[in-house]
């Protein structure tokens, strides 16, 4: 086992670390000096308390076909259903309106005459 010199070690980590707190930026989703503070706290102690694996460096294998296409798929659905969100609220709203006022359904099965 090898143990690799701290110089080349930093310069590993380094940019694991500004990935780290980039990502705790967006996730907090508003800049400020204490967000970067605390993200840099974060970041220094997640790489010190799990350190990344030695040669975790791999080279890059092409995704599985199957894999990319049921990802595209639920993406698209999502995206879909998101789309669809404001015209099926509409279509709910105007349902349970029709539920609470019974008037227009009696009248147009009905008619208008008094129903007993």
């Amino acid at each position: 086992m090898t143990v690799e010199p701290a110089a080349t070690r930093l310069r590993h980590q380094v940019p694991l670390a500004v990935w780290l707190v980039v990502v705790w930026m967006l996730l907090w989703g508003t800049w400020s000096w204490a967000n970067l503070v605390s993200g840099l706290l974060v970041a220094l102690t997640v790489l010190t308390l799990l350190p990344p694996a030695a040669g975790a460096v791999r080279a890059l294998r092409p995704l599985p076909g199957t894999m990319v296409g049921a990802t595209t798929a639920l993406v698209a659905l999502t995206v879909a259903l998101t789309g669809l969100a404001g015209p099926l609220y509409g279509l709910a709203d105007r349902a349970a309106t029709d539920l609470i006022d019974r008037t227009p359904y009696t009248t147009s099965v009905f008619g208008t005459e008094e129903v007993p």
